[in-house]
């Protein structure tokens, strides 16, 4: 009698849940979806090609201002012949959030400024701690229903976690959001 309880009570809470999330997703106009592109990561070494994926997320996005937040992993070869293989960053996790002001209208171009903080690895030689802030924009693309395209660009200020020397960690990138709202 347990385990036939369980069974029809679990998928039962899910499919509750589920749709208490979505209403409550509706009323506040979120957007969620995923990220990717490409772009280049710098430490106290050189840019490297780095590719970034992950994804996004934005809430009350149905008016002017919206609130996103996101998430990405950067990574990298991290081959740059000629320089001390501890510059070049390998792998990067970033989060962020901050304020979206967009556009009115079917197609909304956006910017976004916040703030982002994650870790960093430098293959053998470690790594560490990051913060700073993002800037970006880009254009949010209605491709049918409630389904979108939002090609955009990012630019990561990023303070360094150790005495590596002066000069900060940089991140650009080029992405294509792809998401489902609901407003």
């Amino acid at each position: 009698m347990k385990l036939l309880s369980r069974t029809l009570i679990r998928p039962f809470t899910t499919i509750v849940c589920v749709l208490m999330l979505t209403g409550l997703a509706a009323a506040q106009g979120i957007d969620l979806g995923g990220i990717a592109g490409a772009g280049g990561f710098t430490a106290s070494g050189p840019t490297v090609a780095a590719g970034q994926a992950g994804v996004e997320a934005c809430v009350f996005c149905s008016g002017r201002f919206g609130v996103f937040g996101e998430y990405s992993h950067w990574f990298t070869t991290g081959a740059a012949q000629g320089f001390n293989p501890s510059d070049v960053v390998r792998r990067a996790d970033l989060g962020g959030a901050g304020l979206r002001i967009q556009g009115r209208g079917r197609i909304r171009p956006f910017i976004d400024f916040g703030v982002v903080g994650g870790r960093d690895n430098h293959g053998n030689y470690g790594g560490g701690a990051l913060g700073g802030g993002v800037v970006g924009g880009g254009v949010r693309i209605p491709v049918g229903g409630r389904w979108y395209i939002r090609p955009q660009v990012r630019a990561y200020g990023l303070s360094p976690h150790t005495l590596e020397g002066v000069d900060a960690h940089w991140a650009v990138s080029g992405l294509v959001g792809i998401g489902y709202s609901w407003e």
